[in-house]
């Protein structure tokens, strides 16, 4: 009976009968979690398919030589499975027998990029951080950065 309410309460919500989530839910499900009226299991974020779109467009056009790195510990787990291509550390590409290419690119995932992971004073702050690092972004949207390796600036 528990599971039936729960299930009501999340079946009363706009879109969720759709066939396919429309990206017109992520913007109302990132309030319920701000103003704290959502406290279920759903993922901690959630990114738009048109934004997820865009990198994969981009990342697909890149020479098959080149390489998609991370920074730090903040890999975007669900890009390699769209794209087909493996991400590495930024701390990889000095390694011996590595050889650094032109096109590789940096990419800066939800979990700094995006407002759902952090209160507004971190957020900005990071966001900050990442226009000091990628004053020139190839591709930028509410949720990723990507930026040519070649054109980052030391923090």
């Amino acid at each position: 009976m528990l599971l039936g309410l729960l299930s009501w309460g999340f079946a009363l919500q706009p879109h969720v009968w759709h066939a396919l989530l429309p990206d017109e839910i992520v913007p109302y499900w990132h309030e319920l979690r701000l103003t704290d009226k959502y406290r279920t299991g759903l993922p901690w974020i959630i990114v738009p398919r048109a934004a997820q779109a865009e990198v994969v467009a981009y990342i697909k056009r890149l020479p098959p030589e080149a390489n998609v790195y991370y920074p730090l510990a903040h890999k975007g787990a669900e890009i390699p499975t769209l794209t087909g291509r493996i991400q590495y550390p930024l701390s990889r590409r000095s390694y011996p027998g590595v050889t650094p290419n032109s096109a590789d690119v940096l990419l800066i995932p939800p979990a700094i990029v995006s407002s759902w992971t952090h209160d507004p004073p971190i957020w900005q702050a990071l966001l900050r951080q990442v226009e000091q690092a990628c004053p020139e972004p190839e591709l930028k949207n509410d949720f990723y950065v990507i930026c040519k390796v070649e054109k980052l600036r030391p923090l």
